[in-house]
């Protein structure tokens, strides 16, 4: 068990980039369960740093008016900075 808050938060955003690895790794038929090890993860995070699923689904809203929706096939796939 890990009781340092910092390495523990540390620990959890490492298992989450592995999971999102794992979704891309496996077939149609298993992204669901894969999933599923992303969501848990994500609850970890958000119990570790105090925040909510409702304060997430806030942010996800106000970056998908920024951004463009993710879901109707728009991804930004370079950026280039100021010189």
């Amino acid at each position: 068990m890990v009781k340092d808050r910092v390495r523990h938060l540390r620990l959890l955003i490492d298992h989450l980039e592995e999971a999102a690895q794992d979704v891309a790794l496996v077939d149609e038929e298993h992204i669901l369960e894969e999933l599923g090890n992303v969501e848990t993860t994500v609850d970890g995070i958000l119990k570790k740093i105090g925040k909510t699923r409702l304060e997430l689904r806030e942010q996800q809203e106000n970056m998908d008016d920024e951004d463009g929706a993710l879901e109707e096939g728009v991804f930004l796939i370079k950026t280039i900075e100021d010189e």
